[in-house]
């Protein structure tokens, strides 16, 4: 599923690794490994970025969801939207299945492009704040 962007990313984590395809994880269990609280991992299952199984009120994770979540930790830190997150992971299984071309570095070059824009704005108010200031750009504090 993710395992291109796990790649890609090297978010190998040990604890993910030692589970087997057939472990099954509650959702505090789950938090702990991937190092996420509960009430964030319920968010992106409301957001439709991950579908655990159900077993009465329990939510039952596989390794699968742990690798992830990794994966959307990841990206969130880097400033990737939810959605654009949600397209990625949706490309990247369909990549690994061979069905379609891939996306994913159309979608991240656009990320990337985003981000270089927002540097540029803020280098412009940190210039601004410097003058106002009387300081050095360089002046940190």
């Amino acid at each position: 599923m993710s395992a291109g962007l796990l790649k890609t990313l090297d978010l190998g984590n040990p604890q993910i690794d030692a589970l087997t395809d057939q472990s099954v994880l509650i959702i505090g269990e789950l938090a702990r490994i991937v190092g996420m609280e509960p009430k964030t991992i319920r968010f992106y299952e409301r957001a439709g970025l991950i579908s655990p199984a159900r077993q009465g009120k329990f939510r039952l994770f596989r390794k699968s969801d742990a690798e992830r979540l990794t994966v959307i930790r990841a990206l969130r830190h880097l400033g990737v939207p939810i959605r654009t997150i949600k397209v990625l992971l949706l490309s990247d299984g369909v990549r690994e299945a061979g069905q379609t071309e891939n996306d994913i570095d159309v979608i991240l070059k656009g990320h990337f492009g985003d981000l270089h824009r927002r540097r540029e704005e803020l280098e412009t108010h940190i210039s601004v704040m410097a003058r106002l200031l009387n300081v050095d750009v360089d002046h940190q504090g």
